[in-house]
């Protein structure tokens, strides 16, 4: 029989206060950027679009690219419409689900 041993080390350094404090500065400046630069490539999507629309068209290939704005439909279950005409079948088909929710907050 094999036997496993698992060794645990624990670090008892850990991160000051003040440390903590820059991480969390340093993720909302992140954020702040990030979000700065999503606006604008949505702002240059949306140019690109009314360039498309422009030409009267939903392809386009220019250089090495090639662009394609097109309707696309997809089918979507109504659970909420199901619930409320079958709930005794939604509650037997219906899991509970966890995860951890990570929030920076003032």
């Amino acid at each position: 029989m094999d036997t496993f041993i698992q060794i645990v080390v624990k670090d008892n350094s850990g991160l000051t206060d003040e440390q903590v404090i820059s991480k969390i500065r340093e993720v909302k400046e992140l954020e702040r950027i990030i979000d700065e630069a999503k606006a604008e490539a949505d702002k240059l999507k949306d140019e690109i679009k009314a360039e498309m629309q422009r030409r009267n068209t939903n392809e386009m290939r220019v250089g090495d690219f090639v662009v394609r704005n097109k309707y696309v439909e997809s089918n979507r279950f109504d659970s909420t419409g199901f619930k409320q005409k079958n709930p005794e079948l939604y509650a037997m088909f219906t899991k509970c689900s966890g995860s951890f929710r990570f929030t920076i907050g003032c």
